[in-house]
């Protein structure tokens, strides 16, 4: 990947989130919300409401229905037209929710904020809830209203349209608004269309409510202007909802008017329209909607059950599979936001450097996406960026880089040729860093099997494929290690590579040219496939890095089924796998969430699991789920079958370089230190290495440079090993050293 130029490139680019933005549907509306022409919250309402809430309900309802009262009682609900209840116990009884807020909530006085006023005479002629709506609105924006009111009561005609349905109280409650924002009320006032010139010398604008005087006036469907004139037509509508709307759209038009802003711009979300919004509706059960007791209307508890109901529409597939989404409670997109404006910073904290470090990098987010959203391919170039500026600590992931270091340093790196080598057709087995350091000896179990079902033209290369440096961010550290590599194959003679780990699968696939390569599951002979399983019931967990792979899938069930298991599927498998942890380095920068990325992998089934990543065998380990690599059951080779912690893991794979190639060298990684269990896990979180701790001690006390403390009578010593310096409080116990504590920190000390 090329970092040379920053801002030039495309993922910091406006364009590149405008594009990511519009795939991401979260921020849609949910049906109700987008059906009903207002636009009432009904999903939160529900939300409040099912746990009783009712006061605040009612404050949501209030803030954007003008006439509560008269709306919750006669309101048609449109949006229970497109609730996705329909079908699954049908919609959602929203107005009589609403009512229920109303009844049963307390009314918040709400604060308003008076414009001041502004130059503009309106007349608003007609009093449908269309023209008080408009009238009010516009009064509270800061300009003068005159309301002709035809008959001798204000809002005459929605006492008499609506008589036995609502309470009069709760109207006049309602219309009191008007008075009390002194909109001058003309009662007994008729509107004469023959007039309208004179009305014209009067007023700036003239609002005529078509419920009231049909007079079919033209107008434009979205600004309800006429001929471009100061006149405003309000469509007739025999419902109350959309007159409810339609009073609203005016007043915005009327505010654009006074503003000279355009009158047309930004109004697609004006009354009813579509929403983008996919809620995925396979895990809902049916049910039927609560029914009144009394006939009339909910009690409070009746209520609650009915909102409850409520599925709570959201587009959240990706955070229902993703610990780390649900960690950081957002969406790729609105952390692809944060990680923008992160890297924007040039001096400063740059606040979300362990957010951004802290994922995965699996690409679980796009599979499970309705709509495909992939941000990871822009976190993997942000890790590199963020190295390539120096806004990246180098403390981040040194430990992990200089362990793949480490693997393809003379310390492990090695080629042992195939004992056969008289046939072109030639292979090497690339076990990988990982299984070397988990379970060596099973390593030199697959490299026997190969060899004798190969005739002896099977070599081996210890090694790591270089996965680390991508996802550390450091390019040129992954273009050493895969350069290496081929250089290798090259000097092999290129043979066929036969992998034991997906992910050196995947790298090497997608970096080695005109180099077979395969997985040792090719080289299975079902012979040896005894049924040690006898029906168990088992679970199959896939690795993330063979989300794509599926004919390895389907192999590694295939063998699991031969073996004797009965398998289940995870929640997420295939190509909606989750990662352990391990993949993006999460374990190394966020230990926490690592854990908790583990735990929800588990909790998918109380089943023993079977995998193909020892990774994920070691990870579920470290929590005491029972987990098998695949290989183990094939060999029937328990091994030692546990995580091994940091220091083990190097000394495995030492020790499996000197037995491959049959040498009896002191292994460097075999220390004599008496350490307690408490400061081994310590020493696990804080990445310190028992060779560190031992190399510190030796380097002391052969050069006698340490302090003594003669209150406790143990030594402390310091000694810095690359970038760290590692302090060490101990006691010489023979010929070994007791380790009471041990800490590092990156400072270099100089003596004079």
């Amino acid at each position: 990947m090329d970092n040379s130029s920053f801002k030039d490139k495309v993922f910091f680019s406006e364009s590149f989130l405008r594009g990511l933005e519009s795939k991401c549907v979260q921020s849609e509306p949910p049906w109700c919300n987008a059906m009903c022409p207002i636009h009432v919250d009904v999903r939160e309402i529900c939300k409040l409401v099912s746990a009783g809430k009712f006061t605040e309900a009612r404050k949501i309802y209030e803030d954007r229905v003008v006439f509560p009262n008269i709306m919750s009682g006669i309101c048609e609900q449109k949006c229970k037209s497109k609730c996705l209840r329909n079908g699954l116990g049908d919609a959602i009884n929203v107005r009589d929710i609403e009512l229920a807020c109303m009844k049963y909530g307390q009314h918040t006085k709400k604060r308003v904020f008076r414009k001041f006023k502004k130059k503009g005479n309106v007349l608003v002629a007609g009093s449908s809830l269309s023209g008080l709506i408009a009238a009010l609105e516009i009064k509270l924006k800061g300009y003068t209203v005159d309301l002709f009111e035809k008959g001798d009561l204000l809002g005459k005609s929605i006492y008499e349209e609506n008589k036995g349905v609502l309470e009069e109280e709760g109207i006049k409650q309602d219309l009191k608004k008007l008075t009390d924002e002194e909109v001058n009320v003309c009662l007994n006032t008729e509107f004469n269309i023959d007039d309208l010139d004179k009305y014209k010398e009067k007023y700036d604008v003239i609002i005529i409510d078509g419920n009231v005087y049909d007079l079919g006036l033209s107008y434009n469907e979205i600004s309800l202007q006429h001929e471009d004139d100061i006149v405003f037509y309000i469509p007739k509508s025999d419902l109350a909802i959309d007159r409810i709307d339609y009073g609203k759209r005016t007043t915005n038009s009327i505010y654009r008017f006074f503003q000279k802003s355009h009158m047309y711009n930004a109004r697609e979300t004006e009354g009813s329209h579509d929403t983008k919004l996919i809620t995925v509706l396979d895990k809902i059960e049916p049910e039927a909607p609560v029914a009144m007791e009394n006939g009339e209307f909910y009690t409070e508890e009746e209520a609650v059950k009915e909102a409850s109901r409520c599925i709570d529409c959201n587009c959240l597939e990706c955070i229902k599979g993703c610990e780390f989404l649900r960690h950081y409670g957002e969406t790729p997109v609105k952390l692809t936001r944060t990680t923008q404006t992160n890297l924007a910073i040039s001096v400063g904290n740059h606040t979300a450097n362990k957010m951004i470090n802290s994922c995965s990098l699996c690409g679980q987010c796009a599979e499970i996406c309705p709509n495909g959203v992939n941000f990871v391919d822009f976190l993997y170039w942000t890790r590199s960026d963020m190295v390539r500026t120096e806004k990246m600590p180098q403390s981040a992931f040194e430990f992990a880089w200089q362990d793949m270091e480490f693997s393809n340093s003379d310390e492990y790196f090695t080629i042992i040729n195939p004992k056969n080598t008289s046939s072109d057709s030639k292979y090497v087995f690339f076990p990988g860093c990982q299984m070397g350091a988990s379970e060596p000896d099973l390593v030199k179990v697959i490299y026997k099997d190969l060899n004798e079902k190969l005739d002896d033209r099977v070599g081996i290369m210890l090694g790591c494929c270089g996965s680390i440096g991508p996802w550390s961010g450091e390019v040129a550290k992954f273009k050493e290690a895969i350069e290496l590599i081929k250089k290798s194959i090259e000097e092999m003679g290129s043979p066929n590579v036969i992998t034991a780990c997906p992910t050196c699968y995947k790298i090497f696939k997608e970096n080695l040219e005109n180099v077979e390569i395969s997985m040792v599951y090719d080289y299975i002979d079902d012979k040896q496939l005894k049924n040690i399983g006898n029906g168990r019931c088992v679970a199959v967990d896939d690795p993330c890095s063979a989300r794509y792979e599926v004919e390895l899938q389907d192999k590694v069930r295939e063998i699991s089924e031969k073996l004797g298991y009965n398998l289940e599927e995870l929640d997420y498998n295939k190509k909606e796998t989750t990662c352990c942890g391990y993949g993006g380095l999460t374990c190394f920068s966020h230990r926490e969430l690592r854990e908790d990325i583990v735990q929800s992998r588990i909790d998918q089934s109380d089943l023993a699991y079977i995998t193909y990543c020892i990774n994920c065998r070691d990870a579920y380990l470290g929590q005491n789920k029972e987990s098998k690599h695949i290989r183990q059951l094939i060999y029937d080779f328990e091994g030692k079958n546990k995580k091994p912690n940091l220091s083990e893991r190097r000394y495995n794979r030492v020790q499996l370089k000197l037995d491959l190639l049959g040498k009896t060298d002191k292994n460097d990684y075999e220390v004599n230190l008496i350490i307690s269990k408490e400061l081994e896990e310590k020493f696990e979180e804080k990445l310190i290495l028992f060779k560190d701790v031992h190399d510190t001690i030796a380097y002391a006390e052969a050069n006698n440079e340490k302090f003594l403390n003669k209150n406790k009578n143990t030594f402390l010593a310091y000694r810095t090993i690359k970038n760290v310096t590692f302090w060490v409080e101990y006691t010489v116990e023979g010929d070994k050293y007791l380790v009471h504590n041990a800490y590092s920190h990156r400072m270099k000390i100089e003596v004079d």
